[in-house]
């Protein structure tokens, strides 16, 4: 069996070490996104909730950007 190239443990680990390098990029993009929003990067509240409401505004605004680009792009 000179043709098989590589096991098909070898191919399963590689493709779960992809997935992991993927997710890892898009939370960078994300924190990257988040940044972006000066008035959430630095709040300095004292309650954690409103700390915690800034950050979901803000990612729910860049969640309907995203989704308008896609549409848009079609």
């Amino acid at each position: 069996m000179a043709g098989k190239s590589k096991a098909p443990q070898d191919w399963l680990l590689n493709r779960s070490e992809q997935r992991k390098i993927d997710g890892d990029t898009f939370m960078d993009s994300c924190f990257a996104k988040l940044k972006q929003h000066r008035a959430v990067v630095t709040r300095y509240d004292k309650r954690s909730f409103a700390v915690i409401g800034g950050i979901h505004l803000v990612a729910i605004v860049i969640w309907l950007i995203d989704r308008r680009l896609q549409f848009h792009l079609k």
